[in-house]
């Protein structure tokens, strides 16, 4: 006759030992995986990551020289938080200090690709990040400064998103056409599940209101919104496909964000 599970719920007691020492050393073995494991796993997912020495486990540690598509991280020191992961999830305080990219964050990802950013606070040279892109015929260049409060990112899109932006990437263009730039700044968003970005500013020149909304499979819309101050500059615009409206000049496009 069959023996009933509910006689003895758990009838071999060494075998339970066994299962949760298993459990255990499995748990020690990842806790203490060499650093050295990261570069391996960042390749298989990245196109060119660099670094020049690396120390501590995957866990907790630092590398110093890193470099990923020739944007130079620098000295980057991480750690993770062991209590999320009971929950199936890691949680990430990941700083970098390299001449490209330098600040900090908190990085928090689960297992049904939920991607979590809290306390953010990053520079960023355009210059060097956004190589492969231009704007209006000529490459970007300048500077970016992302704060992010809170950013929580899903499978299905953007669900919360509180910080700022600022930038001067209008430098770069105003003086290869020789005028007068102005910075631009403004929120972070969720916008119909896209990552979206509305900066503004205004100078001399005139103003601009710049929307950029990115979804998760890098697909990206931007619209431009400009009110010049000189009639010579809008015929300018205007020339490289800003359209002329009651308010001012407008230009709108769409693409899909290849990495850096």
């Amino acid at each position: 006759m069959a023996k009933s599970i509910s006689q003895k719920p758990f009838n071999r007691i060494g075998g339970g030992r066994w299962l949760i020492g298993g459990i255990v050393f499995v748990g020690a073995l990842v806790l203490t995986a060499p650093a050295s494991l990261i570069p391996f796993i960042l390749n298989k997912a990245s196109a060119d990551f660099r670094y020049e020495n690396i120390e501590g486990t995957i866990w907790s540690g630092s590398m110093s020289g890193a470099s990923l598509n020739d944007v130079y991280l620098g000295d980057i020191t991480y750690k993770t938080a062991k209590l999320p992961l009971l929950l199936g999830k890691a949680r990430v305080k990941l700083s970098a200090r390299g001449d490209d990219i330098f600040g900090e964050g908190i990085f928090s990802a689960g297992v049904f690709g939920a991607l979590t950013v809290k306390n953010a606070d990053f520079h960023i040279n355009l210059t060097s990040a956004t190589r492969r892109y231009d704007f209006l015929g000529t490459p970007i260049e300048g500077l970016a400064s992302v704060k992010i409060d809170e950013l929580h990112y899903t499978k299905n899109g953007c669900k919360a998103a509180t910080g700022a932006v600022w930038t001067d990437v209008l430098h770069g263009t105003a003086r290869a056409f020789e005028r007068e730039a102005f910075d631009l700044e403004g929120p972070l968003a969720c916008d119909n599940g896209a990552l979206g970005l509305a900066l503004a500013g205004s100078g001399d020149e005139g103003r601009a209101d710049l929307h950029l909304a990115i979804k998760a499979n890098l697909q990206y819309t931007l619209k431009a919104e400009v009110q010049p101050s000189r009639a010579e500059f809008g015929a300018t615009l205007r020339q490289f496909g800003f359209e002329k409206t009651d308010n001012g000049l407008i230009y709108g496009s769409k693409g899909v964000f290849k990495g850096v």
